[in-house]
């Protein structure tokens, strides 16, 4: 049988991709040191010019082509690492910029992301219309937040200081919702204790300043503040130097924050997101699962106050025990949760 031109085009076609294929590791290392010697072929002939022989003009000019290949990749992994090392220091700004962009509502890339939606529902087969969401879960999470922060409040029976202290990031509602629990759970315990309170700046980098929060911590401290709570991102750092440094004691934010300087950071207020995951997709598996807005506040472990070795022997266990029966007064509606939304 005769095969048509077309035919043994294609079937020599797949042949030699074949080949190709299969030989990769043999004709890539070729085709790199080809490629090699036409780019060293000027410096080996300029070499010769000067009076030296093939073979060394070759071997000087091999050492120096290999020598800026290692000094560029010797440069790449040192900035690969370096970005790799200072990625957790970048987190508070990349958050920031998430919610900046999600923020505006009614702004033109809320309202392009909205007709991407619309048109991915429209096109997968058999989609259902999308349920209506009167809230966004971050708010949410927010707005539950104010109950750990007032349990925080209550575990400043440990000191039952006279003056606390709140450091913000970012003045802005959401930060002020944190500040508005702690001092609801402080002035639960003691009606007559200040609260005083500092922001690091309204712009989303006030979330990343530990300099200036160390300045504004120290301020605090040294105007008789006894413990301080931060919810300022990166900055909080600066509030856990300043609380070392003055022998005092600081409260950290979202995770738990207690080793970070050991003897100081009273204790943490924990955004627990592995259990609001976990019931999600528990949900999930067993065929539960309804779309909407889903709430994990303190009756279902989804916010509270860290402990563990780090911080067991700063806080009594009257302290705790009283932290735990407002943690059940709060769950049970008998203490009332403020959700101020300063400006």
């Amino acid at each position: 049988m005769v095969l048509s031109s077309k035919t043994s085009s294609a079937v020599g076609l797949l042949v030699a991709a074949a080949i190709l294929y299969l030989a990769r590791d043999v004709l890539i290392p070729l085709a790199l040191a080809i490629l090699l010697s036409f780019l060293l072929a000027p410096l080996v002939r300029r070499l010769e010019h000067w009076s030296l022989g093939r073979v060394p003009s070759t071997v000087i000019a091999v050492v120096i082509g290999f020598s800026i290949i290692g000094g560029i990749g010797l440069v790449a992994s040192r900035q690969a690492l370096s970005l790799a090392a200072k990625l957790p220091e970048y987190r508070e700004n990349i958050r920031e910029k998430i919610h900046a962009l999600r923020a505006p509502q009614n702004g033109t890339i809320s309202k392009a992301a909205e007709a991407i939606k619309e048109l991915e529902n429209e096109a997968a087969p058999g989609a259902a219309a999308p349920l209506p969401v009167t809230e966004t879960a971050p708010s949410a999470f927010a707005a539950l937040a104010g109950k750990a922060d007032l349990l925080l409040g209550n575990n400043v029976l440990a000191h039952v200081p006279d003056i606390n202290d709140f450091v913000g990031g970012m003045k802005i509602p959401l930060i002020r919702k944190f500040e508005a629990g702690y001092a609801a759970g402080v002035r639960h315990v003691c009606p007559d204790c200040q609260v005083l309170s500092a922001y690091a700046g309204t712009e989303p980098k006030a979330f990343a300043d530990p300099p200036l929060g160390q300045d504004i911590a120290s301020a605090q401290y040294g105007k008789g503040a006894d413990i301080i709570y931060h919810a300022a991102g990166k900055t909080g750092d600066g509030v856990f130097a300043a609380a070392k440094q003055r022998k005092a004691r600081a409260i950290g934010v979202d995770s738990n924050q207690n080793m970070v300087k050991p003897g100081f950071v009273l204790t943490s207020m924990v955004k627990r997101v592995d259990n609001a995951v976990y019931d999600i997709v528990n949900d999930v598996v067993n065929r539960r699962f309804s779309p909407g807005l889903h709430v994990f506040g303190l009756d279902k472990d989804g916010v509270g106050y860290a402990m563990d070795e780090f911080n067991k022997d700063l806080v009594s266990p009257e302290a705790l025990e009283a932290a735990e029966a407002a943690k059940k007064k709060i769950i049970a509606g008998e203490i009332k949760v403020t959700d101020a939304m300063g400006s």
